[in-house]
């Protein structure tokens, strides 16, 4: 029995993502011993492209060549579960350390620096790294989180419309989701977790035919009462998707930002494909875990990272779960846009919790945040601003039984 450092980096797609995919798998390989949180460095200087890094020890009764290969292989099933446009890539680095486990032995230097700094953080040894790398905090295991309830939280019935107004980026994101279900006039399109029908709204603009299903009473309230629903009939059910889902047949389902709710089991995935039409097209527009790493809160909120990260599916687990569970024709398309916030704005937002994830946090960590924000933002006119989304769309088999 020995053991062996791993190192795991990835600079494409969702590069988080596709670490903590191969991360989860790895104690089918070998008894975990220690797991670094994912770690980040610029690729070189003057450039925003990123490579992301996670190290591991394991110990195991095979060599380190044998367990480079299960690795490989791990690696390379993932892969052809994910669409190619995903862009799925992880490199593989293992060396003998071995009955000590030291990262002294004279192997470990061939671990990259952002690697060599990630295992040497989860040994608490010194690290001697120049180079400018940050650490994810608590992304080396994600902690489960629970779900919120719109119709318990603050006053989010009464703000929600006011602090997350539809907005440019928000357009952009649902003509990628019109081009990927083929939206046209009479199209008929189920939208789960419809929240205040922002986006069933446009659906109904463009002359679809929108069933709009969400489990709290308050967003529904609000949607109803919104003067385009009377302009633009929208049928309007409450109802958990866990649980149930209208019977549809429907050409189309989507998911603006609702996914984290969905627990993607094979009985959720049973009802989707049986409330869909031959051929018919679920479409998620959703967030990459790269967006919660390099979010401008990241800096402010030190534990929102792992937070996201375990309520939202990156882009490969959710490739994965629409490929195992009959659906094909996987297709992603990354939408990223750039903006310039007024920080005025963003910090008022962001004080009436306009995210979610706000009220997940820890209430000093939220305030200290809110402050440091405030006190960082002051006299700045605007804040740029990366948005890092992604639509993810499969289809029915034409045919099949469902």
């Amino acid at each position: 029995m020995t053991r062996v450092h791993i190192g795991l980096r990835s600079r494409v797609g969702d590069a988080p993502g596709n670490l903590r995919e191969v991360m989860v798998r790895l104690p089918a390989i070998g008894t975990l011993c220690a797991l670094s949180d994912i770690h980040y460095g610029k690729l070189t200087s003057g450039t925003d492209a990123n490579e992301y890094g996670v190290a591991a020890t394991l110990k195991t009764e095979r060599s380190a060549p044998d367990v480079r290969s299960d690795l490989l292989a791990i690696v390379e099933a993932i892969a052809s579960r994910v669409a190619p446009s995903a862009k799925f890539g992880v490199q593989v680095d293992v060396v003998d350390a071995g009955e000590s486990g030291s990262t002294r032995h004279e192997s470990a230097t061939s671990l990259s620096p952002l690697v060599l700094a990630a295992l040497r953080s989860v040994l608490a040894q010194p690290s001697d790294i120049r180079q400018t790398i940050v650490r994810v905090a608590g992304t080396a295991e994600l902690a489960p989180v629970q779900a919120l309830d719109y119709d318990t939280i603050g006053d989010a019935r009464m703000q929600y419309h006011d602090v997350r107004p539809l907005s440019r980026f928000d357009r952009e994101l649902f003509s990628r989701v019109r081009t990927a279900i083929g939206l046209r006039k009479d199209l008929r399109v189920l939208d789960v977790g419809c929240g205040t029908g922002r986006f069933s709204a446009l659906l109904a603009e463009a002359h679809a035919a929108v069933t709009g299903v969400d489990k709290s009473a308050n967003m529904l309230t609000v949607a109803r009462d919104d003067p385009r629903a009377a302009q633009t009939p929208i049928d309007y059910q409450r109802m958990d998707a866990n649980v149930e889902l209208p019977p549809g047949p429907f050409d189309a389902i989507t998911l603006f930002f609702s996914v984290q709710y969905m627990n993607l089991r094979p009985e959720f995935w049973s009802r989707v494909r049986a409330r869909l039409a031959q051929g018919g097209v679920v479409a998620f527009a959703t967030f990459p875990h790269a967006h919660f790493v390099q979010t401008e809160h990241a800096r402010f909120f030190p534990s929102i990272s792992a937070i996201d990260m375990a309520r939202f599916p990156s882009v490969p687990r959710l490739c994965t779960s629409l490929h195992e569970n009959g659906l094909s024709h996987v297709t992603v398309d990354d939408v990223v846009w750039q903006e310039e916030t007024p920080a005025a704005t963003l910090i008022a937002r962001t004080a009436a919790r306009y995210l979610s994830t706000f009220y997940l946090l820890p209430a000093a960590e939220f305030e200290h945040g809110l402050a440091a924000m405030r006190a960082a933002y002051t006299g700045a006119g605007t804040v740029a601003r990366t948005i890092r989304a992604v639509v993810i769309s499969a289809r029915t088999p034409a045919g099949a039984e469902r």
